[in-house]
Protein backbone atom coordinates (compact mmCIF):
# COMPACT_ATOMS: atom_id res chain seq x y z
CA UNK A 1 0.00 0.00 0.00
CA UNK A 2 1.24 3.46 -0.49
CA UNK A 3 1.12 6.03 2.03
CA UNK A 4 0.62 9.67 1.14
CA UNK A 5 1.76 12.35 3.84
CA UNK A 6 0.55 16.03 2.84
CA UNK A 7 -1.35 18.69 3.85
CA UNK A 8 -3.82 18.48 1.23
CA UNK A 9 -7.50 16.16 0.72
CA UNK A 10 -6.54 13.18 -1.35
CA UNK A 11 -7.73 13.56 -4.66
CA UNK A 12 -11.45 12.12 -5.32
CA UNK A 13 -10.00 9.91 -7.92
CA UNK A 14 -7.23 7.83 -5.75
CA UNK A 15 -9.92 7.63 -2.64
CA UNK A 16 -9.21 3.86 -1.71
CA UNK A 17 -6.33 3.35 -3.63
CA UNK A 18 -4.11 5.24 -1.42
CA UNK A 19 -3.80 5.41 2.36
CA UNK A 20 -3.73 9.28 3.46
CA UNK A 21 -2.16 10.97 6.49
CA UNK A 22 -3.01 14.67 5.89
CA UNK A 23 -0.66 17.40 7.92
CA UNK A 24 -2.17 19.99 9.84
CA UNK A 25 1.25 21.79 9.71
CA UNK A 26 3.48 23.03 6.82
CA UNK A 27 6.15 19.91 5.98
CA UNK A 28 9.04 22.09 5.71
CA UNK A 29 8.95 22.65 9.36
CA UNK A 30 8.54 19.02 10.39
CA UNK A 31 11.13 16.63 11.66
CA UNK A 32 11.66 13.20 10.50
CA UNK A 33 11.36 12.39 14.15
CA UNK A 34 8.43 14.42 14.68
CA UNK A 35 6.39 13.32 11.76
CA UNK A 36 7.35 9.72 12.14
CA UNK A 37 5.82 10.29 16.06
CA UNK A 38 2.85 11.50 14.55
CA UNK A 39 1.96 8.55 12.09
CA UNK A 40 -0.11 5.54 13.26
CA UNK A 41 1.67 2.78 13.78
CA UNK A 42 -1.05 0.38 11.24
CA UNK A 43 -0.23 3.12 8.96
CA UNK A 44 3.53 2.53 8.81
CA UNK A 45 3.07 -1.00 9.05
CA UNK A 46 1.10 -1.75 6.34
CA UNK A 47 2.77 1.07 3.74
CA UNK A 48 5.17 -0.70 1.28
CA UNK A 49 6.07 3.35 -0.17
CA UNK A 50 5.64 6.21 0.99
CA UNK A 51 5.28 9.43 -0.57
CA UNK A 52 6.54 12.56 1.44
CA UNK A 53 5.65 15.99 0.81
CA UNK A 54 8.02 17.82 -2.26
CA UNK A 55 9.51 20.18 0.27
CA UNK A 56 10.28 17.85 3.24
CA UNK A 57 13.74 17.73 4.44
CA UNK A 58 14.61 15.29 6.21
CA UNK A 59 13.90 11.93 3.54
CA UNK A 60 17.18 9.60 4.53
CA UNK A 61 16.45 10.55 8.73
CA UNK A 62 12.71 9.53 7.89
CA UNK A 63 13.67 6.18 6.27
CA UNK A 64 16.11 5.28 8.89
CA UNK A 65 13.58 5.39 11.68
CA UNK A 66 10.34 3.83 10.13
CA UNK A 67 12.42 1.14 8.00
CA UNK A 68 9.88 2.47 4.88
CA UNK A 69 10.97 3.16 1.71
CA UNK A 70 10.38 6.50 0.93
CA UNK A 71 10.32 9.24 -2.64
CA UNK A 72 9.31 12.89 -2.66
CA UNK A 73 5.93 13.86 -3.83
CA UNK A 74 4.47 17.59 -5.01
CA UNK A 75 5.32 20.87 -2.75
CA UNK A 76 1.73 21.78 -4.19
CA UNK A 77 -1.65 20.50 -3.85
CA UNK A 78 -2.58 21.07 -7.65
CA UNK A 79 0.21 18.51 -8.75
CA UNK A 80 -1.01 15.80 -6.06
CA UNK A 81 -3.41 14.37 -9.58
CA UNK A 82 -0.21 14.02 -11.90
CA UNK A 83 2.13 13.35 -8.93
CA UNK A 84 0.31 10.14 -8.06
CA UNK A 85 -0.50 9.09 -11.63
CA UNK A 86 2.87 8.76 -12.40
CA UNK A 87 4.43 6.99 -8.48
CA UNK A 88 6.99 5.18 -9.91
CA UNK A 89 9.09 8.33 -11.57
CA UNK A 90 9.23 10.07 -8.35
CA UNK A 91 12.72 10.64 -6.65
CA UNK A 92 14.26 11.10 -3.69
CA UNK A 93 16.06 14.03 -4.21
CA UNK A 94 13.84 16.48 -6.36
CA UNK A 95 9.92 17.44 -5.44
CA UNK A 96 7.68 15.86 -7.80
CA UNK A 97 7.40 19.12 -9.51
CA UNK A 98 11.26 19.28 -10.61
CA UNK A 99 10.58 15.74 -12.25
CA UNK A 100 7.03 15.92 -13.71
CA UNK A 101 7.58 19.44 -15.36
CA UNK A 102 6.97 18.41 -18.77
CA UNK A 103 3.66 16.42 -17.35
CA UNK A 104 2.92 19.71 -15.22
CA UNK A 105 3.46 21.64 -18.13
CA UNK A 106 1.37 19.60 -20.49
CA UNK A 107 -1.70 20.66 -18.23
CA UNK A 108 -1.18 23.76 -17.68
CA UNK A 109 -1.23 24.56 -21.84
CA UNK A 110 -4.60 22.55 -22.25
CA UNK A 111 -5.86 24.83 -19.03
CA UNK A 112 -5.04 27.94 -21.59
CA UNK A 113 -6.48 26.01 -24.36
CA UNK A 114 -9.77 25.36 -22.59
CA UNK A 115 -9.89 28.90 -21.62
CA UNK A 116 -11.64 29.97 -25.09
CA UNK A 117 -13.99 27.77 -24.04
CA UNK A 118 -15.17 30.03 -21.01
CA UNK A 119 -17.65 32.52 -21.09
CA UNK A 120 -16.43 35.83 -21.50
CA UNK A 121 -18.29 38.92 -19.76
CA UNK A 122 -18.06 41.00 -22.74
CA UNK A 123 -15.92 40.80 -26.56
CA UNK A 124 -13.91 43.49 -27.72
CA UNK A 125 -13.77 41.88 -31.61
CA UNK A 126 -13.17 38.38 -31.01
CA UNK A 127 -11.18 38.68 -27.52
CA UNK A 128 -13.36 37.61 -25.01
CA UNK A 129 -12.68 39.73 -21.91
CA UNK A 130 -13.57 38.94 -17.81
CA UNK A 131 -12.58 38.30 -14.73
CA UNK A 132 -12.70 34.37 -14.84
CA UNK A 133 -10.17 34.87 -17.90
CA UNK A 134 -6.80 35.81 -18.28
CA UNK A 135 -5.97 39.53 -18.19
CA UNK A 136 -5.53 40.68 -21.86
CA UNK A 137 -2.30 42.62 -23.51
CA UNK A 138 -2.56 45.78 -25.01
CA UNK A 139 0.24 46.27 -26.95
CA UNK A 140 0.71 50.07 -27.95
CA UNK A 141 2.66 51.38 -31.10
CA UNK A 142 3.78 54.21 -29.99
CA UNK A 143 4.01 57.40 -32.03
CA UNK A 144 1.91 55.75 -35.23
CA UNK A 145 2.15 58.62 -37.51
CA UNK A 146 5.72 59.02 -37.18
CA UNK A 147 6.08 55.67 -38.78
CA UNK A 148 6.16 54.32 -42.40
CA UNK A 149 4.20 51.30 -43.61
CA UNK A 150 6.82 49.08 -43.44
CA UNK A 151 7.38 49.88 -40.04
CA UNK A 152 4.47 49.82 -38.76
CA UNK A 153 3.78 46.11 -40.31
CA UNK A 154 7.39 45.57 -38.81
CA UNK A 155 5.81 46.40 -35.06
CA UNK A 156 2.53 45.20 -35.74
CA UNK A 157 4.06 41.57 -36.36
CA UNK A 158 6.61 42.06 -33.70
CA UNK A 159 3.41 42.50 -31.13
CA UNK A 160 1.32 39.80 -33.03
CA UNK A 161 4.17 37.11 -32.04
CA UNK A 162 4.93 38.45 -29.10
CA UNK A 163 1.48 37.40 -27.84
CA UNK A 164 -0.57 40.73 -27.75
CA UNK A 165 -3.82 40.06 -27.61
CA UNK A 166 -4.73 43.82 -29.07
CA UNK A 167 -2.84 46.19 -30.60
CA UNK A 168 -2.88 49.99 -30.07
CA UNK A 169 -2.16 52.72 -32.25
CA UNK A 170 -0.68 55.50 -30.15
CA UNK A 171 -1.26 59.27 -32.06
CA UNK A 172 0.51 62.46 -31.59
CA UNK A 173 -0.74 64.37 -28.15
CA UNK A 174 0.66 68.04 -30.06
CA UNK A 175 -1.44 67.81 -33.54
CA UNK A 176 -4.44 66.39 -35.12
CA UNK A 177 -3.07 63.40 -37.30
CA UNK A 178 -6.37 62.02 -38.41
CA UNK A 179 -5.86 61.72 -42.05
CA UNK A 180 -3.01 59.70 -40.99
CA UNK A 181 -5.38 56.87 -39.60
CA UNK A 182 -6.78 55.21 -42.25
CA UNK A 183 -2.61 54.35 -43.66
CA UNK A 184 -1.82 53.30 -40.65
CA UNK A 185 -5.34 50.53 -39.96
CA UNK A 186 -4.79 49.46 -43.29
CA UNK A 187 -0.71 49.00 -42.80
CA UNK A 188 -1.11 47.03 -39.79
CA UNK A 189 -4.40 45.46 -40.44
CA UNK A 190 -2.40 43.72 -42.99
CA UNK A 191 -0.91 41.46 -40.53
CA UNK A 192 -2.49 42.09 -37.21
CA UNK A 193 -2.96 38.20 -36.76
CA UNK A 194 -1.90 36.27 -33.48
CA UNK A 195 0.98 33.89 -33.39
CA UNK A 196 -0.40 32.09 -31.34
CA UNK A 197 -4.24 31.65 -32.88
CA UNK A 198 -4.08 32.91 -35.67
CA UNK A 199 -7.19 34.94 -35.32
CA UNK A 200 -7.49 38.38 -36.42
CA UNK A 201 -6.38 41.10 -33.40
CA UNK A 202 -8.51 43.85 -33.12
CA UNK A 203 -7.27 47.04 -33.02
CA UNK A 204 -7.30 50.33 -30.58
CA UNK A 205 -6.94 53.74 -30.64
CA UNK A 206 -5.33 55.96 -28.14
CA UNK A 207 -5.99 59.35 -28.42
CA UNK A 208 -8.31 61.92 -26.35
CA UNK A 209 -8.87 63.77 -30.09
CA UNK A 210 -12.66 63.43 -31.25
CA UNK A 211 -11.59 63.87 -35.05
CA UNK A 212 -8.80 61.27 -34.46
CA UNK A 213 -10.96 58.74 -32.46
CA UNK A 214 -13.72 59.03 -35.16
CA UNK A 215 -11.29 58.54 -37.63
CA UNK A 216 -10.18 55.02 -36.65
CA UNK A 217 -13.78 53.83 -35.66
CA UNK A 218 -14.34 54.37 -39.18
CA UNK A 219 -11.01 52.49 -39.86
CA UNK A 220 -11.98 49.44 -37.54
CA UNK A 221 -11.10 50.58 -34.23
CA UNK A 222 -12.88 48.05 -31.35
CA UNK A 223 -11.47 49.74 -28.31
CA UNK A 224 -10.91 53.92 -27.57
CA UNK A 225 -8.50 54.79 -25.31
CA UNK A 226 -9.50 56.51 -23.78
CA UNK A 227 -12.38 59.12 -22.95
CA UNK A 228 -12.43 61.88 -20.63
CA UNK A 229 -14.11 64.97 -19.54
CA UNK A 230 -12.75 66.77 -22.55
CA UNK A 231 -14.46 64.35 -24.94
CA UNK A 232 -16.61 62.15 -23.38
CA UNK A 233 -19.67 63.89 -25.71
CA UNK A 234 -18.33 61.64 -28.39
CA UNK A 235 -20.02 58.99 -26.54
CA UNK A 236 -23.20 58.37 -27.66
CA UNK A 237 -21.37 58.54 -31.16
CA UNK A 238 -19.65 54.95 -31.04
CA UNK A 239 -20.94 51.77 -32.86
CA UNK A 240 -22.68 49.12 -30.05
CA UNK A 241 -19.06 46.96 -30.79
CA UNK A 242 -16.95 49.59 -29.59
CA UNK A 243 -15.45 49.77 -26.00
CA UNK A 244 -13.94 52.91 -24.52
CA UNK A 245 -11.36 52.98 -21.80
CA UNK A 246 -12.75 55.98 -19.25
CA UNK A 247 -9.70 57.71 -17.11
CA UNK A 248 -9.61 60.67 -14.24
CA UNK A 249 -8.63 64.24 -15.32
CA UNK A 250 -7.34 67.94 -13.90
CA UNK A 251 -11.20 68.97 -13.85
CA UNK A 252 -13.22 65.54 -13.00
CA UNK A 253 -12.22 61.87 -10.58
CA UNK A 254 -12.73 58.88 -12.45
CA UNK A 255 -16.48 58.10 -10.93
CA UNK A 256 -17.39 61.90 -12.17
CA UNK A 257 -16.22 60.98 -15.68
CA UNK A 258 -18.09 57.50 -15.64
CA UNK A 259 -21.53 59.10 -14.24
CA UNK A 260 -21.46 61.91 -17.03
CA UNK A 261 -21.18 58.72 -19.54
CA UNK A 262 -23.72 56.91 -18.74
CA UNK A 263 -25.92 59.67 -18.27
CA UNK A 264 -25.67 60.33 -22.09
CA UNK A 265 -24.91 56.66 -23.29
CA UNK A 266 -25.07 52.67 -22.58
CA UNK A 267 -21.60 51.88 -24.30
CA UNK A 268 -19.44 49.33 -22.46
CA UNK A 269 -16.92 51.37 -19.95
CA UNK A 270 -13.47 50.09 -18.85
CA UNK A 271 -12.32 52.07 -16.33
CA UNK A 272 -8.42 53.18 -15.68
CA UNK A 273 -7.75 54.66 -12.10
CA UNK A 274 -4.33 55.41 -13.46
CA UNK A 275 -0.85 53.80 -12.53
CA UNK A 276 1.41 56.09 -11.43
CA UNK A 277 5.16 56.19 -11.62
CA UNK A 278 7.44 54.01 -8.92
CA UNK A 279 8.55 56.90 -6.66
CA UNK A 280 5.32 59.13 -7.27
CA UNK A 281 2.24 57.80 -5.73
CA UNK A 282 2.65 53.79 -7.41
CA UNK A 283 1.00 52.07 -4.34
CA UNK A 284 -1.34 54.67 -3.74
CA UNK A 285 -2.68 54.20 -7.13
CA UNK A 286 -2.36 50.01 -6.39
CA UNK A 287 -5.00 51.00 -3.32
CA UNK A 288 -7.19 53.03 -5.87
CA UNK A 289 -7.69 50.28 -8.93
CA UNK A 290 -8.03 47.82 -5.11
CA UNK A 291 -10.84 50.44 -4.15
CA UNK A 292 -12.76 50.52 -7.55
CA UNK A 293 -13.11 46.74 -7.77
CA UNK A 294 -14.73 46.78 -4.57
CA UNK A 295 -17.00 49.32 -5.40
CA UNK A 296 -17.49 48.97 -9.21
CA UNK A 297 -17.25 44.94 -9.53
CA UNK A 298 -19.22 44.58 -12.39
CA UNK A 299 -17.02 47.34 -14.46
CA UNK A 300 -14.01 46.34 -16.29
CA UNK A 301 -10.47 47.57 -15.19
CA UNK A 302 -7.33 48.67 -17.66
CA UNK A 303 -4.31 49.10 -16.47
CA UNK A 304 -1.16 50.74 -17.69
CA UNK A 305 1.88 48.98 -16.79
CA UNK A 306 4.11 50.66 -18.75
CA UNK A 307 3.67 53.70 -16.34
CA UNK A 308 5.77 51.67 -14.19
CA UNK A 309 8.15 49.98 -16.44
CA UNK A 310 8.79 53.06 -19.22
CA UNK A 311 9.67 55.37 -16.06
CA UNK A 312 12.51 53.15 -14.04
CA UNK A 313 15.90 52.38 -15.31
CA UNK A 314 15.43 48.85 -14.71
CA UNK A 315 15.60 45.26 -16.48
CA UNK A 316 11.24 45.19 -17.45
CA UNK A 317 11.09 41.04 -17.06
CA UNK A 318 10.69 40.93 -13.38
CA UNK A 319 8.44 44.45 -13.33
CA UNK A 320 6.15 42.91 -16.04
CA UNK A 321 5.87 39.90 -13.46
CA UNK A 322 5.36 41.75 -10.69
CA UNK A 323 2.82 43.66 -12.57
CA UNK A 324 0.76 41.16 -13.89
CA UNK A 325 0.68 39.26 -10.43
CA UNK A 326 -0.83 42.64 -9.11
CA UNK A 327 -3.42 43.21 -11.90
CA UNK A 328 -4.83 39.75 -11.13
CA UNK A 329 -4.97 40.51 -7.98
CA UNK A 330 -6.47 43.96 -8.44
CA UNK A 331 -9.04 42.29 -10.80
CA UNK A 332 -8.06 44.42 -13.62
CA UNK A 333 -9.24 42.82 -16.89
CA UNK A 334 -7.09 44.83 -19.25
CA UNK A 335 -2.90 45.35 -19.57
CA UNK A 336 -1.28 48.14 -21.51
CA UNK A 337 2.28 47.89 -22.37
CA UNK A 338 4.91 50.08 -24.70
CA UNK A 339 8.23 49.02 -25.93
CA UNK A 340 9.56 52.67 -26.08
CA UNK A 341 12.46 52.21 -25.21
CA UNK A 342 15.45 49.78 -25.49
CA UNK A 343 15.01 48.61 -21.61
CA UNK A 344 11.38 47.50 -22.01
CA UNK A 345 12.00 45.85 -25.45
CA UNK A 346 10.33 42.21 -25.11
CA UNK A 347 7.65 43.76 -22.38
CA UNK A 348 4.63 42.52 -24.37
CA UNK A 349 6.18 38.98 -24.84
CA UNK A 350 7.22 39.20 -21.15
CA UNK A 351 3.72 40.07 -19.95
CA UNK A 352 1.71 37.80 -22.11
CA UNK A 353 3.95 34.89 -20.80
CA UNK A 354 2.88 36.51 -16.92
CA UNK A 355 -0.42 36.53 -17.33
CA UNK A 356 -0.64 33.37 -18.50
CA UNK A 357 1.68 32.43 -15.60
CA UNK A 358 -0.89 34.23 -13.27
CA UNK A 359 -4.19 32.46 -14.89
CA UNK A 360 -2.88 29.11 -14.55
CA UNK A 361 -1.68 29.73 -11.43
CA UNK A 362 -5.03 30.99 -9.83
CA UNK A 363 -6.76 28.61 -11.46
CA UNK A 364 -4.90 25.62 -10.37
CA UNK A 365 -4.51 26.94 -6.58
CA UNK A 366 -0.92 27.01 -7.12
CA UNK A 367 1.38 29.98 -6.35
CA UNK A 368 3.00 31.30 -10.05
CA UNK A 369 6.01 28.96 -9.63
CA UNK A 370 6.87 25.39 -10.82
CA UNK A 371 4.08 25.51 -14.25
CA UNK A 372 6.43 25.78 -16.93
CA UNK A 373 5.62 28.96 -17.54
CA UNK A 374 8.68 31.58 -17.51
CA UNK A 375 8.62 35.39 -17.73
Amino acid sequence: MILLISCCPLPNEFSGKVAHHQLNEMPSFLSAEKLASQLPREELSSSGLIILPGDFRELREFEELTGKRCVLGPTYCANLPVSLANVTRLSKKLSAEKVLAKEIASEVDSLLEKEHSDKPDFKIGNVGIGRSLRTKVIAEIVDAPLLSDKELRERAEHYAKSGADIIDIGMLAYRDSSSDIPRIFSAISSVAYSSLSRAKIPLSIDSFCGKEITAAIDSGAKLVLSLSSENLALAPSFPKDVRAVVVPDMKSSLQSNIASILKISDIHLIADPILRPLGWGFTNSLFAYKEFRANHPEMAMMMGSGNATELVDSDSAGANAILAGMASETGCELLLTTEASEKTKGSVSQLSRATRLFYAAKKRGHPPKDVGIKV
